[in-house]
């Protein structure tokens, strides 16, 4: 019986040394910090994060050289605008629940699950300001080049008409010039090609012709960028 006494004992003791130690580190930590309270850490750690813009691996130096060599006439200043342009109606999209705007399945599926993420809530981006935008990828190939960009901004998130917080974020934006037509298929559906005589999207991308009705189309894509992908992260 007195030895269950004294375990006892040294148990209390221990739990009532580890109590004051915490007391003591907790006010050492307060001191260092210069808070008050956890709560208080907490707060200032909140306001930190709303505030500092996310990072961005800017790539710009390594690949912007490359770029211009293989795509002489393309302004990469325009490019990126049209990014943040796409980010915005990103955002409206969300907003008015309704992705159909999308060409690409990637991005339409991105913006269908913020949409049910929210559900019945009406969602508000106000008061959006663009950080920087800048080049992080860069690859090409005999089909097609790619180049991934990346976003960093800050805007306010109203949900139902209340104000709930100031958000920090950045989205990762992939566009694709196709080279070699050809090549078509995989990304027929980023560019949403159909026959200008039917509508059918049944093409067939090696004879440049429509498998419903026949119609023959020479210029079956344009010389251009398209955005294949949009995404937070």
């Amino acid at each position: 019986m007195m030895i269950f006494v004294w375990i006892l004992l040294i148990i209390l003791v221990l739990v009532l040394v580890i109590v004051i130690l915490g007391y003591i580190l907790l006010y050492k930590l307060k001191k260092f910090l210069g808070v008050s309270s956890i709560s208080g850490l907490i707060k200032d750690a909140k306001k930190e994060d709303e505030s500092m813009p996310k990072s961005l691996s800017s790539l710009d130096s390594l690949y912007l050289t490359r770029i211009k060599e293989d795509f002489p006439n393309l302004n990469i200043n325009e490019l990126k605008r049209e990014c943040e342009k796409n980010i915005l109606d990103y955002f409206r999209a969300i907003e008015s629940k309704d992705s159909t705007s999308f060409q690409s399945d990637k991005i339409k599926s991105s913006v269908d699950k913020k949409i049910q993420e929210y559900k019945d809530k009406n969602i508000s981006f106000r008061s959006i300001q663009f950080h920087k935008t800048v080049v992080s990828k860069y690859e090409k190939n005999g089909s097609v080049a790619t180049i991934t960009f990346g976003s960093s901004l800050q805007y306010e998130l109203y949900i139902d008409g209340t104000f709930q917080k100031k958000v920090q974020d950045r989205f990762r934006i992939q566009y694709i010039y196709i080279i070699d037509s050809s090549k078509l298929d995989k990304y027929s559906k980023v560019i949403g090609i159909r026959c200008p005589s039917c509508g059918s999207v049944a093409i067939d991308f090696k004879t440049h012709q429509c498998k419903y009705c026949g119609t023959y189309m020479k210029d079956i894509v344009k010389r251009v960028w398209y955005c294949n992908d949009l995404v937070s992260y």
